[in-house]
């Protein structure tokens, strides 16, 4: 009979542990993710902006991009991503013009 509690006792003390092993990596990961925009290095020199991102779909999405001085729409589906267009001018004015250039392969 003393070997059954001494068992479920080791049981015990076993899982608590597991618990607290878990809850540590778990806190772990929360704090890097939290803190995880500290170690990216500057948007001043990247070379590539997201400027804007539109999802059409569940699994399809435009994204605006600013590629050094050129501004590119981007269409990204599971197929892959495509050139969809140049924006030439200021992206946020309506009135900007888009020379089409659709990338087939």
């Amino acid at each position: 009979m003393d070997d059954g509690l001494n068992f479920g006792l080791q049981f015990a003390k076993m899982a608590v542990g597991l618990a607290v092993v878990l809850a540590a990596l778990y806190a772990c990961a929360y704090g890097l993710k939290r803190t995880g925009h500290w170690l990216k290095r500057p948007q001043a020199e990247s070379w590539i902006h997201v400027l804007d991102r539109q999802a059409i779909g569940v699994k399809h999405q435009l994204v605006l991009l600013k590629v050094q001085d050129q501004k590119l729409l981007v269409g990204i589906s599971p197929q892959g991503i495509n050139l969809l267009t140049r924006i030439e001018g200021d992206a946020g004015d309506p009135g900007a013009t888009a020379s089409h250039q659709a990338d087939k392969p």
